[in-house]
């Protein structure tokens, strides 16, 4: 019988999974758009650009949000102790909500949450919208009704996902 992982081990999946996908995303879209603009010039950068640079903003704000964090606005700015800096979600994933975490604690972990729940939505549905339109960009004039209807349906979910997360 295996040992149950330990919190940390389990950071340091979420860790290395969060960061090689946000490399991957952050070279990939740059290298995307300049193999678009040197094998055709700016003639061949399509529609599908623009979900594609909208899903690398929106995955920056989760990946700052969820690991990085941000700087408290209750100390000093400019001074680079680790007290100046909190870290996301990750500080709190694992943690129960007991007397170990401070109300403070905790009600960071909920702002952070908050600001996640808004973002990932979109995320994903702008990824959902660059595939879509690179599929739009690939096949011939018959495959676009579905490919309109897909993109309806996306958008429906993205409204109500956002509409009735938040009644």
């Amino acid at each position: 019988m295996s040992e149950p992982r330990s919190l940390e081990e389990d950071r340091r999946n979420l860790d290395g999974s969060a960061i090689f996908t946000y490399i991957i995303v952050t070279i990939a879209v740059p290298c995307n758009i300049w193999c678009m603009v040197k094998a055709g010039g700016l003639r061949n950068v399509g529609i599908d650009v623009i979900p594609s640079v909208a899903a690398l903003f929106l995955a920056n704000g989760m990946f700052w949000i969820c690991i990085l964090g941000m700087w408290t606005y209750d100390l000093d700015p400019t001074s680079l102790s680790a007290e100046c800096f909190k870290l996301g979600l990750r500080q709190s994933l694992g943690k129960g909500a007991s007397a170990a975490v401070s109300p403070r604690e905790q009600g960071d972990f909920l702002k952070y949450l908050f600001a996640t729940s808004l973002i990932y939505p979109l995320t994903i549905a702008f990824i959902k919208f660059t595939i879509l339109a690179f599929y739009w960009r690939l096949f011939s004039v018959i495959a676009r009704n579905p490919l309109i209807i897909l993109t309806c349906l996306v958008f429906t979910w993205l409204i109500t996902l956002m509409r009735f997360s938040y009644l």
